[in-house]
Formats: C-alpha cells, structure tokens, sequence
C-alpha cells in the first residue's frame, strides 16, 4: 500500500473530529488525492479491492460518489483471467469491468488482457477468455489508447472488428509461442488503426513467404519493437523497411546463435531510414560478434544505439571459450568504421556478457568522440577497466577519451564492487580538472543486492555533489536483469508495456 494511502488510513482511524475535517475537503483537492494513490503506470492497476481504485469506493458514500466521478481514476487496467478460473470469478471480473470501463469515459484508457500459461509435462494449459474479445472491447473503441495483450489466442485475434481502434496508438502484443496461423491467414485488425503508432510484438510464425501474420500499417509507426528471436531480419522486415518511412526507434530481438549466422552476404544497397533516430539490438542467450544488421539499413540520423549481449574482445586471437565466438580483422574495422560515420550518434547502451579487454574498449571510445552518454554494463570487473579509461589525462601523453561525457550508468555484475579510488580519480578529473565539458550525471547499479563497498562509494559520490554532480544508486530486482536497460532506453521511455514482449536474460 502507498504512502498516501496508509496517510489516509491513520487519518480515518483518529478521532471523528479529523474524519469529520477530510470529510470537508472539497471534491476536487480530494479528487486529487486519490490520483496520487494510484500505481505509476496506469495498466498495472489490478481490480483487487485491496488497492486503489477499488480501495477508495469502500470506504464511505461519498468518497465512492467521487471516486466512480473521476475517470481519471479508471484509466487503466490489468484484466487477468487464470487457468482453472472459477465461472463465478470470471462472471465477477467481467460484471467489474463493465463498470470500470463505463468509469473510464472520457479518459483515454489504457488496458492490459493477461492470460495465464502453465507449463505440464506432456501439454500447456492456457487461460480463456469467458466472452468474445470483441464484446470485450465493445464499449472502450473511442477511448482505447494503449493495449497489450499476453497470450491471446490468435484465433480470437483474427475475429477482431477494426472499428475497436479509431484512437488505438500503442500495441503490444504476446503471441502464445505455440498458438500459430495456418499459412495465408493474417490478424487484419489493426491494418486500418489511424492513430497507431508504437507497435511490440513477440513470439509470431514467420509464414513461409516470409510474410507476416500481423497487419500493421508500417507506413505511420514511429516506434517498431520486434521481441521474439530474428533469425534472418531481412527475410522477416527486409520487404517492409522502405514502408518505415517515418520511423524513429527501432529495437530487434535476435535469437540463439542468430548473429553466428551470415546470411546477408548478397545484400548489396542497405535501406534508406533517415528518421530513425534510436536502435536497440539484443542478442540472446548467447554472444555474438559484428551486428550484421549495421550492413542492411543506412541510419544518417542515429542519435542512440543500445546492443546488448555483444562479444566484445574485439581483437582475440582464439575462439572464446564459452561463445565459442571470435571477431575477424575485418568484422572489427568495419564495426568501428560503421561507429565513427554516425555522426550524430550521442547515446551509446552496451551490456556486455564477460570482460571487455582494455584495447576493444579503447577503440571503441575512440570511435564515438561526440559521445554525451555512456551505459555500459561489462561482466566480471571490466567497470573498473572503464572508469580508468575514461579518467582524463593532464600529461598530454595520450588523447582523451570522450571528452564530451556528461551522463555516465555503470552496471557491476554480482559479486564485483566500485573501487573508491578508481572512481576517485575518474570524477576529480571529470569535475576539477576539465576546462570545458563536465560530467553532470553519474549512475551506478547491481542485482538482487548492494555491493559490500556502496557506503564508501556513495561518500565518494557525495563529496562531488558541491561541484554539480548528480548521482544515484539503483539496485535491481533479478527478475529486472536483461529488461532493466529499457528504464534508462531513451527511445523507451513512456513505454513500459514494452517489458512483456522483451525476453529478460541472465549473467
């Protein structure tokens, strides 16, 4: 329960006088705390009467009166149907949903239908829909905005009407990975959506044709999430990349060993997408070498570049002994080269899976000279091989590396921690010794604990804050690991239903 809530509680349970003051409060102060009783994200909000919105209607009259006024309110919603849900439950849930949705008007709504998959050993059950998804949708088709859907048969999804999505702007959709059309047959209903936008999809059947089995109209999407495994992305997107003419964010899945695979060796005049201005590539579960994808598209505006589960020993002699993966002479040329011609690139995301040898990193910061911002997250203790790189030089000996830093976002893998003097170093020479640019932000995170070290480091990190810096220090859930990077992804931000089609991965 949140704060505000809890404040609430201990006010009601005071003496009648202080009931009987917030009793007082005029509806529209009121109206505005209950607001700020509601989850961050609108389509996390559940139906549980234990939280709010419910929560606020089962306390008197008339906070109910104002609550059920307030469409703000019921602006979003997860809907959740389980396998072996009771009859009267579902009943339950869809009696609730009517009055939430009728609540909602004229807000516009945000929804998120869930239903459960549970793995046996010789089957997968999946939960159902108790009415057609059609009716489901019926009444919210002016004010649906925002909709995801996890593991919706695509039998239902091909009966969708199109007119539910006049307002629809944002997709995302989760396919049952078993759950697949029959060759020829496409989901239509959002071909004609004339306001979408974003689209995320995972998990669908590439036909044999290489079509798609989704709709969409390519042509006026500005952000284009791909989450299930790519094996061949020009076989898969390559038809529809000049229909992207207005996109702007681009982020591609690619599955097991799919970068080991060279099939794009004909490809000849890479595809022109001079708005996209963000691309994010991932690569799992295993490490991959040069992000072929660099050679298919031509990107003259790329501002941020996220690739994560990269190899990156750039110059190893020897296969690596868990990859199994080895960059060429000329994979890592052409790399640096493809890095050195986005001259408007700002923003560089990277997540490494084992250590980074100091001379991959070295070239490839030397690479990225107009660079602003930094995320990196390197396996075993390759941070503090980072942070040293970085620390300005003053002897003249040597050229410094991205000297137009201003953000910094360090990630240290589990059992590693933040030398002090290391970052001592790295921030005095950042923040005392630079004449032009200084560093304004720096962020560091881990997963599921704190490092041993974090209240000396913080110390470090605080005697800096007199000189402009801005800090924080963000512990990570396990269950975030893989997915964390797309809080910070500023081609993601305000899109956090995203995370349900982007497979999270391990180090």
């Amino acid at each position: 329960m949140g704060e505000v809530e809890n404040t609430v509680l201990t006010i009601l349970t005071a003496n009648g006088n202080v009931v009987a003051l917030i009793d007082r409060l005029p509806i529209d102060v009121l109206s505005e705390i209950f607001l700020f009783c509601l989850p961050s994200y609108l389509w996390e909000m559940t139906m549980d009467a234990a939280n709010a919105p419910v929560l606020l209607t089962h306390v008197c009259r008339r906070w109910r009166e104002i609550a059920t006024s307030v469409p703000l309110l019921w602006a979003g919603v997860k809907l959740s149907f389980r396998v072996s849900e009771a009859a009267e439950c579902q009943n339950s849930k869809l009696r609730l949903w009517s009055d939430w949705s009728s609540r909602s008007i004229p807000a516009p709504l945000s929804l998120q239908i869930d239903l459960e998959v549970k793995e046996y050993r010789s089957y997968r059950a999946l939960a159902t829909i108790p009415v057609p998804l059609n009716n489901l949708l019926l009444h919210t088709s002016h004010t649906l905005t925002r909709l995801a859907l996890s593991c919706v048969r695509i039998s239902e999804l091909r009966t969708l009407s199109p007119a539910l999505f006049p307002s629809l702007e944002i997709l995302v959709m989760r396919l049952n990975q078993r759950d697949r059309c029959r060759e020829g047959e496409l989901i239509e209903a959002f071909q004609e959506a004339p306001s979408l936008r974003r689209v995320a999809i995972s998990e669908w059947k590439i036909l044999p044709e290489s079509r798609m089995n989704v709709a969409l109209p390519l042509q006026q999407l500005t952000h284009y999430v791909i989450g299930h495994s790519v094996k061949d992305f020009r076989a898969f997107l390559g038809p529809s990349l000049p229909s992207l003419a207005n996109l702007r964010y681009l982020f591609v899945h690619f599955g097991k060993a799919a970068g080991l695979e060279t099939t794009w060796n004909r490809i000849s005049t890479p595809v022109r997408l001079k708005n996209v201005e963000g691309l994010a590539l991932t690569y799992a579960p295993q490490g991959i070498t040069y992000p072929d994808i660099l050679d298919k598209v031509s990107l003259p505006n790329l501002r941020s570049l996220q690739i994560h589960g990269m190899e990156m020993d750039l110059f190893a002699s020897a296969l690596h002994p868990v990859t199994h993966a080895r960059w060429s002479h000329d994979q890592a040329h052409r790399f640096l080269t493809k890095l050195e011609n986005f001259r408007h690139l700002e923003s560089l995301g990277l997540e490494v899976r084992f250590n980074a040898t100091t001379t991959s990193l070295r070239a490839l910061f030397d690479a990225l000279p107009r660079l602003t911002r930094l995320d990196i997250l390197i396996g075993g203790w390759g941070h503090i091989d980072c942070l040293e790189l970085l620390t300005l030089k003053s002897d003249g000996l040597e050229a410094n590396l991205l000297p137009h830093l201003r953000t910094l976002i360090v990630g240290i893998t589990v059992g590693a921690e933040l030398d002090t003097k290391v970052l001592d170093d790295f921030l005095r020479s950042r923040l005392l010794q630079c004449d032009d640019v200084r560093l304004k932000t720096f962020v560091f995170y881990t997963f599921s604990k704190k490092i041993q070290n974090h209240q000396a480091v913080c110390q470090v990190l605080q005697s800096y804050e007199c000189y402009g810096l801005c800090f924080e220090y963000v512990v990570y859930d396990d269950s975030m690991a893989g997915q964390n990077w797309i809080q910070r992804d500023p081609g993601m931000r305000d899109w956090p239903e995203v995370k349900t089609v982007v497979e999270p991965y391990y180090y």
